[in-house]
This record gives structure tokens, C-alpha cells and sequence, in this order.
């Protein structure tokens, strides 16, 4: 289940991170906040892909 979790998981957390960029660039009108947020983004994919990857290897 955690496999078929992990896309979605992925997904909702790019697009939170992206939204809130966005939002932050709309408020302070500025111009990096959405890479800011896919930044976030892809670290949040790393963190995510990490924790099912260690705990694959424990149950291993």
C-alpha cells in the first residue's frame, strides 16, 4: 500500500509547496517564490521516497 501511496503522496506535496510559492508571489509580489516552492517540492519528494526505501530495507 505504501508503493501505491507514494505517487500520490509525491504529487499533493509538489503542488502544495508550488501553490503556496505562488500564493507568496502573488502576496509580496515577487518573482522566485514559485521556485522556492518546487524547491520545497522536490525535497519533500526526496524525504518521501526516502522513508519508503528504509523501510523496504528494514523489512528486508
Amino acid at each position: 500500500m505504501k508503493y501505491l501511496t507514494l505517487g500520490i503522496n509525491i504529487a499533493a506535496g509538489m503542488a502544495i509547496f508550488t501553490f503556496l510559492g505562488y500564493w507568496f508571489d502573488q502576496k509580496q509580489e515577487t518573482e522566485y517564490g514559485v521556485m522556492i516552492g518546487a524547491c520545497f517540492g522536490l525535497v519533500y519528494m526526496f524525504y518521501e521516497i526516502w522513508k519508503v526505501v528504509r523501510d523496504t530495507n528494514n523489512k528486508s
